[in-house]
């Protein structure tokens, strides 16, 4: 700030600028000329002066012994360690995320009082949309997961010929269709049994295997669709595997 001479019967409030303050027509301003001692500038103020009320105001004028402005306010403060800050913050929202992942985890993973998780429910029901964000919470072992009936999702919804829930299944993992329930049956001999066209022609395409795979008894999807009078499914099924038919249960 520049300091300027007050000539005498001015008011000091009236000399004070953004620029600084004036002093009886000569500039004091830092980094120019050397500045007067406190003796010149008393004597060109007059007692009671500006120089009186700038120290009281503010101390010694600054240069002539005086300690600054910046020692009068004491030691520099340390800047904060930022990257130790981020660090600490980022840890704490990894914590916060398990926190979450593991909450949103046991609330799709709570059983019904028939013991079905919600993906079980959503996929006998149709609920294609459902099944989608569901199984964006789930890992392989609570996708596979069984109700009372030994049925994993893929078998619920083929038995209820809900193909879009099948496919959906699928695409998220192939294996699925592999799965087998209780006396080793299949989602393709769910779906034969209940005469789902569309849902066998599905798993055949994703893995025509599927055809061979029989229950303990030895019977396999073809035998339940004749004996159930499903015409499509038994051609569809022929067309995968022509020596399915020449395949015969336990009894011969």
């Amino acid at each position: 700030m520049s300091f300027f001479v007050i000539p005498r019967g001015r008011r000091f409030g009236d000399w004070v600028g953004v620029a600084g303050v004036r002093w009886r027509g000569f500039a004091i301003t830092c980094g120019q000329a050397p500045w007067p001692s406190d003796v010149q500038l008393r004597e060109a103020a007059g007692p009671g002066g500006a120089a009186e009320h700038l120290r009281q105001q503010d101390g010694p004028v600054q240069g002539h012994g005086a300690p600054s402005r910046r020692a009068a306010r004491g030691p520099r403060r340390r800047a904060p360690d930022l990257g130790r800050n981020r660090r600490s913050n980022n840890q704490h929202w990894e914590e916060f995320d398990s926190d979450v992942a593991d909450i949103r985890a046991a609330v799709v993973n709570e059983l019904n009082e028939v013991d079905e998780t919600a993906l079980l429910v959503a996929a006998e029901r149709g609920y294609t949309d459902i099944v989608v964000e569901l199984l964006k919470h789930y890992d392989l072992e609570n996708i596979g997961r069984r109700n009372r009936s030994d049925f994993s999702a893929v078998h619920v919804a083929a038995r209820e010929g809900h193909r879009d829930i099948v496919k959906v299944l699928l695409d998220h993992n192939s294996c699925l269709g592999l799965t087998v329930a209780r006396s080793n049956v299949t989602p393709l001999v769910t779906a034969a049994i209940r005469g789902h066209l569309e849902v066998v022609k599905l798993l055949l395409e994703r893995d025509s295997a599927l055809v061979r795979v029989t229950k303990s008894d030895g019977k396999n999807a073809l035998h339940f669709a004749a004996r159930w009078g499903h015409v499509e499914i038994v051609k569809a099924l022929l067309e995968s595997d022509r020596q399915l038919a020449r395949r015969t249960d336990k009894k011969g």
